[in-house]
């Protein structure tokens, strides 16, 4: 069995990676130009502003909201994310899942690219 894996990134995340080293950046760039973009209906706003109304995300972290919202509408399988803070976060992702599921929506994994692809080999 194989599987179809489409990389897709949301608007509000687009500008927010900031790589310091030249050739990292050059790297980024190469793989962005490969990632579709998707838009935000209007239902991804109505989800945002109840993970935040109902204190799943903090009002601070409302684009995170968004980001999560518009991967939830989107059937999305996996969000993979750095911030572990508000979006890789155990204690946070229960909370999401349970306004999520209230309101008829699957949340999507949430996690970093190390928990998704496993720990690397060591190889000698």
């Amino acid at each position: 069995m194989s599987l179809k894996t489409q990389l897709v990134q949301t608007l509000e995340r687009f500008d927010e990676v900031e790589l310091r080293q030249i050739a990292e950046y050059m790297a980024f760039l190469r793989f962005r130009t490969r990632l579709q973009l998707i838009p935000s209906p209007e239902t991804t706003s109505l989800l945002a502003k109840a993970l935040v109304a109902q204190k799943a995300m903090p009002m601070k972290a409302r684009d995170d909201a968004t980001h999560i919202a518009t991967a939830t509408i989107h059937h999305i399988n996996y969000l993979l994310t750095w911030n572990c803070k508000h979006l890789a976060n155990a204690q946070m992702q229960e909370k999401l899942v349970t306004v999520s599921s209230t309101l008829g929506y699957h949340l999507p994994r949430i996690c970093t690219p190390y928990e998704l692809m496993g720990e690397p080999n060591d190889v000698q």
